[in-house]
Formats: structure tokens, C-alpha cells, sequence
């Protein structure tokens, strides 16, 4: 951790992991208990993230070891957050599905450069006896991370579910079945306004991670490998 980008990478991948899994309980409850999706199509709605990030990530892989790394990262971080935020604004029920995926869409365009180029940014300053170690550490906290994001995000979702319907159980709500009929039509404003309040807890933590990654310094150059831009493909 004496490493800057290794301890600054650290904070990156515990917001990621924070905010990426911790997001999932709201939408998915928002999806099927508001819009009334079964299950599977709920989950096919994070499919467009995966997509775009999967096309986008051998592009970014490519620039990573040619230019800054906070430029790509702080600026992926930037961009989730805002969509986030985005998330939190449009979970409505009257919003169209088309509009539901744009958020999911700029996640996927930010998750391209925030998980391979922060893998690599963290390990690659570290001494080579280091790093399984390091890259174990590094796993552990976007673990630690995605725990501790389920269960933040999960506890406020379920204190302003209480300000907005005092007495609610969402058990109670879920043992309906899923769709619109698991909830009463007057309760959706509500519901879907718990859900995405909640979700700008995610939102402040991946800011505030963007703002560390500004700490991020230059990578090394490994032993006997040329300069960036020099020699090889350009």
C-alpha cells in the first residue's frame, strides 16, 4: 500500500464493486414490482451494460498503456457516477423502457474503462514478488466492496420505503409474486422514489472515488520495453 496507485486503485475497485452490485436490489425491485417485468427480462436489462463494455474494453486496453491512467479512469468514474445519478432521477413509472437502458448503456461505456485499466494500474508498479499478493488484496476489497454496497444500499432503500409507507414489509410485497400485482398502483410513485433515492448512495461513493483517482501517477515502464509510442504499433 506504500504504492500510490495500488492503494488509489484499492478505493477505485471497492466503489465499483460497491456501487455495481449494490444498484442491483432497487432496480431489480423497481423493475418488476413497478414496471412489471418477470424476472428474466429485469435481468435482461443489464444485458446493453455488458455488451458495450465487452466492445469497448480491447479499444481501451489499447490506449490504457499509452496515456495517463487517471485520464481514463477519473474520467470513467466521472461518467458512472453521472449515470447513476441518471438511474436515480428516471426510475419512474411512467418513464419508457427505452429511457431506462441509457443509464445502463453510459454504465457499460464507464465500466470499459474502469475495470481493465484499473487492474492494471494497480499491479504494475508493484515488484514482481508482490504481485499474487497484491492482485489478492486487490480482489478482496472489490469483494468487500460489493458486501458492503448490498447491505448500505439495501438498509436505506428499506428506511425510505419506511418514510414513504410506514409499517411496509417488502416481504409481504414480494410473497404476491413478482410484477405489478405483487404492489398496489397508488404505492408505485412512492416505491420507485425510495429506489432511486437510494441509488445516489452508490452515486457519492463512485465520485467521490473519481476525485482519489486523480492521485494516480504515470506507470512504470517494464524492464526493457520501449516507451510508449516508440517502436511497435502506434
Amino acid at each position: 500500500f506504500r504504492d500510490r496507485n495500488y492503494w488509489v486503485s484499492n478505493v477505485g475497485i471497492f466503489a465499483q464493486g460497491f456501487a455495481l452490485t449494490g444498484i442491483m436490489i432497487p432496480v431489480m425491485f423497481f423493475l418488476q414490482l413497478v414496471g412489471g417485468m418477470s424476472p428474466t427480462r429485469s435481468a435482461l436489462m443489464m444485458v446493453p451494460m455488458a455488451l458495450v463494455s465487452g466492445f469497448l474494453a480491447p479499444i481501451i486496453g489499447r490506449l490504457a498503456d499509452r496515456v495517463h491512467p487517471r485520464s481514463i479512469i477519473a474520467t470513467a468514474m466521472l461518467l458512472n457516477g453521472i449515470a447513476l445519478c441518471l438511474m436515480a432521477v428516471i426510475n419512474r413509472p411512467a418513464t419508457p423502457v427505452w429511457q431506462l437502458l441509457i443509464p445502463t448503456i453510459l454504465m457499460g461505456i464507464a465500466g470499459a474503462g474502469i475495470w481493465a485499466p484499473l487492474g492494471a494500474t494497480a499491479t504494475r508498479n508493484l515488484a514482481w514478488h508482490q504481485a499474487g499478493a497484491g492482485a489478492g488484496v486487490y480482489n478482496t476489497t472489490r469483494v468487500v466492496g460489493s458486501v458492503l454496497g448490498s447491505a448500505g444500499i439495501g438498509a436505506l432503500m428499506q428506511a425510505l420505503l419506511r418514510r414513504e409507507f410506514p409499517g411496509f414489509d417488502m416481504r409481504a410485497a414480494q410473497a404476491h409474486g413478482h410484477g405489478a400485482a405483487g404492489l398496489p398502483s397508488q404505492m408505485h410513485q412512492g416505491f420507485s422514489l425510495a429506489m432511486g433515492h437510494s441509488i445516489f448512495l452508490a452515486a457519492g461513493v463512485v465520485f467521490a472515488a473519481a476525485a482519489v483517482s486523480l492521485f494516480l501517477v504515470p506507470m512504470k515502464t517494464p524492464a526493457g520495453a520501449p516507451p510508449a509510442g516508440v517502436g511497435g504499433d502506434v
